[in-house]
């Protein structure tokens, strides 16, 4: 089931390391699936993604910065309007709204803060171990026992809040989203939510929660279901 062909059970095996887990964690002490197998397969086996493996935290312990509110983006992320927004994309990728209840009212408390320099450690959830390799290169992290979105006040011209902030939520949502656009769109301003997701083709939710028809003029798009 691995690379060197010693059987492991799945529970200790992992696919899909992105290459800022390469560069910043010890590999050594994961068992990777071999590459040829495909992840359809892997994931019926029960084999987990590194992402869900893996949860990156602020590292206090060693950081004495103080940090600093982003009231603004703190009350866009915990408004009515930004809740309704998450809540159409997840229906559009083919879900239900009772699944991400919970996730959804954790939301709601969600803070944004900035430090100059973002101080990390990597956990395997699984186990609990501290598999951090390098503790420096994170401009953004969500730390979901504190529920607090850090970012770096120091961002390279390239980069901008709201290009940042989406790939963190979409991971505390379990990658349920499969296009971050608009989500990185609806982070400018809450009230134009709605009609930057109508500009996107997302369908409105009825009262039961369930997307309401787009006209037939809308492109049919394909949605990805959860097993």
């Amino acid at each position: 089931m691995i690379k060197n062909c010693n059987l492991r059970r799945t529970s200790e095996i992992v696919f899909g390391f992105s290459k800022i887990f390469r560069e910043r964690i010890d590999s050594s002490k994961f068992y990777f699936a071999h590459p040829e197998i495909p992840i359809y397969i892997l994931e019926e086996l029960g084999v987990k993604p590194s992402n869900l493996c893996i949860r990156e935290r602020l590292d206090m312990e060693d950081n004495c910065q103080k940090p600093c509110d982003v009231p603004g983006m703190t009350i866009l992320i915990q408004s009515n309007e930004f809740q309704a927004g998450i809540q159409r994309l997840l229906v559009h990728n083919g879900y239900q709204i009772s699944e991400f209840s919970e996730k959804m009212m954790a939301l709601k408390k969600l803070r944004v803060q900035t430090l100059k320099v973002i101080k990390s450690k990597f956990i395997d959830i699984r186990n609990g171990s501290d598999v951090t390799k390098n503790p420096l290169g994170s401009l953004c992290l969500l730390d979901e026992e504190k529920m607090v979105i850090f970012l770096s006040s120091q961002l390279p011209s390239y980069c901008s809040y709201q290009s940042l902030i989406p790939p963190v939520l979409n991971n505390f949502l379990n990658g349920a989203i499969l296009d971050l656009l608009p989500v990185s769109q609806i982070l400018s301003n809450k009230n134009f939510i709605h009609h930057v997701l109508d500009l996107y083709n997302i369908p409105s939710l009825g009262d039961d929660g369930e997307a309401n028809k787009l006209p037939c003029t809308y492109p049919k798009k394909i949605r990805r279901r959860r097993k």
